[in-house]
């Protein structure tokens, strides 16, 4: 393992890099480039792909990742709700029935102060596919979510794995009037289903580099994951892992986003080894952590 330099209070991290955003533009479908997927992408919105197939839609402070991800629904909705509850004043809102491509599922709606202290609302759905499962992670600014319903219904509902039939087809529909209906009243709020034994839990809260940061440094593009928070005593900060640092990699695949190293985790198991690569103080290292079990709730 190579050794990383302690960062210094304050110190700044950001990473050059190629990122190559696709937008749009009139265009309103996005191809999966591994082929295991199409969607419908709203005007005014950017689609990228990530690695292991996922794709990130954007649009000004909002995010759409659509990814696939191993084992039943139920287990892949908890392990990415687990990667939210290191946001400080972290709360779930409420559980319910979604749908993703005409395939049912279901969905969790949470809040809390991502790692720059920003308040921010996630909406996870995920539904079983015949390879897997099938997520939307849509995130945007608390006070923005709600006028944002609209479009992140359209793309779920737009999305056509490999092998079905694509979705009829019609123009995305006019934003309603009044925000989508919640679930009902009668339903009462889920507590969070236990965590499974083998479950990985690595113990980061991660972030994108933002305009601001490539503004301040210069930069065109920027890829990685900047660690914002570390659960205190988990898997990461045992490790060496330090707030600040870029992570570029992970099991020798390249992490072009906090959903990437999302995805690599989820590929893991309590107790296996994950081997990243950082970025700190200008300097490329690797971090070998060993996976625990998410904290009790």
């Amino acid at each position: 393992m190579v050794r990383l330099p302690r960062s210094a209070p304050g110190a700044t991290l950001v990473l050059l890099c190629s990122l190559g955003w696709t937008t749009l533009g009139a265009q309103h479908r996005y191809a999966d480039p591994a082929g295991r997927f199409e969607l419908r992408v709203p005007a005014g919105w950017s689609a990228s792909p990530l690695s292991d197939g996922a794709a990130s839609l954007r649009k000004a402070n909002a995010t759409v990742v659509i990814m696939l991800s191993g084992g039943p629904p139920a287990d892949a909705l908890e392990r990415l709700l687990l990667q939210h509850r290191l946001w400080k004043e972290f709360r779930e809102i409420r559980r319910g029935e979604d749908s993703l491509g005409g395939r049912a599922g279901r969905y969790v709606l949470a809040s809390g102060r991502d790692p720059r202290g920003a308040a921010q609302t996630v909406r996870i759905i995920a539904v079983e596919a015949d390879s897997g499962t099938l997520l939307l992670v849509a995130r945007a600014p608390t006070g923005e979510f709600d006028a944002l319903a609209p479009a992140v219904e359209g793309i779920g509902r737009g999305i056509r794995l490999s092998g079905e039939p694509p979705p009829v087809a019609h123009a995305d529909p006019p934003a309603p009037a009044t925000t989508p209906p919640p679930s009902p009243v009668a339903e009462p709020t889920q507590p969070p289903a236990p965590a499974t034994r083998d479950r990985a839990f690595l113990g980061v809260s991660t972030r994108t580099v933002d305009s601001v940061e490539v503004k301040r440094h210069g930069l065109d593009q920027v890829r990685g994951a900047i660690v914002g928070q570390l659960y205190p005593g988990g898997p990461a900060e045992q490790a060496g892992l330090e707030v600040l640092d870029v992570v570029i990699g992970a099991d020798g695949s390249p992490i072009n986003a906090p959903e990437d190293l999302m995805a690599a985790v989820a590929k893991h198991r309590a107790g296996e080894t994950i081997t990243l690569q950082v970025v700190r103080q200008g300097q490329i290292g690797t971090v070998r952590v060993k996976l625990g079990r998410p904290p009790e709730p």
